[in-house]
C-alpha cells in the first residue's frame, strides 16, 4: 500500500511504496485505484481505477464530474518495479518521477552514462555531475536524471535529447528532489530519487 507523505511543498499531495505487484499493467491499475481512493475524500467518485483515465502518451485525468468551484487536479503517476508513487494538486500540470540506477550497471558502463548525461541533461549538467568525486556522481545523476523525467512530464514532453528551447521551458518549472523514504534504506543495487515539478503558487 502507498502511504501520504510529507510533502515539501503545500500545494502537492504526495503519496509513495510499495504495490504488490511489479507486472506492469498490474501496477498501473492499482495505482490507478489508490490515487482515486486518495481523490474520492476531496471530490467523490466511486474511489476506482476506472475515475482515472488510462491513456498511453497522455497526463492522467480525474474523470468524475466536479462541482463548478473546483478546479479539476492535475495528476502524476510514476513506477519503479515494485515501488510506486503519485502526486495531484489543483492547478496546473505536475509531474512526479522514481527512478532506480543499477549501481553494477553504472560501473561497468561509465562512458554509456556520461554520453546519457551529455546527450540528455546537457552538457553543462554532465560537467557538474562527472566533476563530483566518484563515489557521488551514480547518486548525483539519479537525482538530476528524476527531476529531468519529472520536468518532462509536468510539459507533457516525450523524452529527447537536450536543446536550449527545452532547457528554457524546464527552467520556468520549480523541482525537487524528496530525501529518501523508509523503504529505501539499505538498498545496496539501487540509487532512488523522487522528483515533482509544478508552477510556484502565486500562478494557481
Amino acid at each position: 500500500m502507498l502511504q501520504a507523505l510529507p510533502s515539501p511543498h503545500p500545494a502537492l499531495h504526495y503519496w509513495a511504496g510499495r504495490l504488490a505487484s511489479a507486472e506492469r499493467e498490474a501496477a498501473r491499475v492499482a495505482l490507478r485505484q489508490q490515487c482515486a481512493q486518495a481523490l474520492q475524500a476531496r471530490y467523490g467518485g466511486s474511489g476506482q481505477a476506472g475515475d482515472i483515465s488510462n491513456t498511453r502518451g497522455q497526463a492522467p485525468q480525474w474523470l468524475p464530474a466536479l462541482p463548478a468551484a473546483l478546479p479539476r487536479p492535475a495528476l502524476s503517476f510514476s513506477y519503479e518495479g515494485q515501488y510506486a508513487a503519485f502526486a495531484w494538486h489543483e492547478g496546473r500540470a505536475l509531474g512526479i518521477d522514481l527512478f532506480a540506477l543499477n549501481l553494477a550497471d553504472w560501473q561497468a558502463q561509465p562512458q554509456h552514462w556520461r554520453q546519457v548525461a551529455h546527450d540528455y541533461l546537457g552538457a553543462a549538467q554532465a560537467q557538474r555531475i562527472f566533476t563530483l568525486p566518484a563515489a557521488q556522481q551514480a547518486a548525483a545523476f539519479a537525482q538530476a536524471w528524476s527531476r529531468h523525467e519529472a520536468a518532462l512530464k509536468c510539459l507533457q514532453s516525450p523524452l529527447q535529447e537536450w536543446q536550449p528551447a527545452l532547457q528554457a521551458q524546464i527552467t520556468q518549472l520549480q523541482t525537487g528532489c524528496f530525501p529518501l523514504l523508509p523503504w529505501q534504506a539499505g538498498d545496496a543495487q539501487h540509487c532512488w530519487a523522487l522528483a515533482w515539478a509544478l508552477p510556484p503558487l502565486a500562478s494557481f
